[in-house]
């Protein structure tokens, strides 16, 4: 057992679902985090847990007829067989390998072998090495870019070519250091002083009652914000200016409304 399994044992003896995660291993479900994950998610009812599992097993078998199904419309049965007997059985995989390879076979097995090495279930030099890739991979921790794994799955995506790959990072970089940037403006933004904060606080509150003068006047605040703006906040102008441009709309309780709110400034 791994480190990785060490810590997941620990949570489900924390989370008191160690007996549950071995009536699952019971079940042929083996994988601690897994069933760590899901116990958790259904507060520890194992027939959910096991519900769960049943309908994603059925979901995948439903995807391979599926997928089966497609290999035998293309005409690829026979083509697919012969994945099976180079080891790659998964009818999924198989029918994706085949359209990206327009059905050639020996490109798809080549392909496929390929990929299976970058299970990483030895050391990623000596994979870089068997892959043809290892001068590239050298290169690019030359340059910086330390994540061996990453550089790894990104030459065999690009087939080594070093291009795209660098255009990547420094894509990633950019936006980096954009963010980095905006982070650092928005840290060391001169903060109001309180003087200023109380100012603005005022004027806020000054204008929110401005505001409340053109209740009923069926105006939308935005509009009373311009007709504000216009006439440096002074009501009076702004309101007289309304009476001249839409007497028609008005009515007599509006102008009433509008004696009474001129009265009191």
């Amino acid at each position: 057992m791994n480190l990785k399994e060490l810590k997941a044992i620990h949570k489900l003896q924390k989370a008191g679902f160690l007996e549950k995660h071995n009536q699952l291993i019971d079940q042929g479900l083996t994988n601690p985090w897994i069933n760590y994950h899901h116990l958790k998610k259904y507060n520890g009812d194992i027939h959910k847990v096991i519900l769960f599992y049943n309908n994603k097993e059925d979901q995948k078998e439903e995807k391979r007829k599926n997928a089966l199904k497609t290999i035998e419309n293309l005409g690829w049965l026979q083509k697919h067989q012969k994945l099976i007997e180079n080891g790659f059985t998964e009818s999924q995989k198989n029918l994706k390998i085949l359209l990206k390879t327009n059905g050639d076979v020996d490109n798809s097995i080549e392909k496929l072998r390929k990929k299976q090495k970058l299970k990483f279930d030895k050391p990623i030099q000596l994979i870089m090495q068997e892959l043809g890739f290892i001068i590239q991979f050298e290169k690019l921790k030359e340059m910086g870019y330390t994540n061996e794994k990453k550089i790894a799955k990104l030459l065999f995506k690009y087939e080594g070519n070093l291009q795209p790959i660098l255009d990547k990072y420094l894509k990633i970089n950019k936006k980096n250091k954009t963010c980095s940037i905006k982070k650092s403006l928005h840290k060391h933004k001169p903060k109001k002083s309180s003087q200023e904060d109380q100012d603005f606080k005022e004027k806020k509150a000054e204008l929110k009652e401005k505001f409340a003068n053109f209740n009923g006047k069926n105006i939308h605040d935005k509009k009373v914000l311009k007709f504000l703006s216009m006439f440096n906040g002074d009501i009076e102008s702004a309101i007289q200016w309304l009476n001249q441009i839409k007497p028609q709309v008005q009515t007599q309780g509006q102008m009433v409304l509008e004696s009474e709110i001129l009265a009191q400034y």
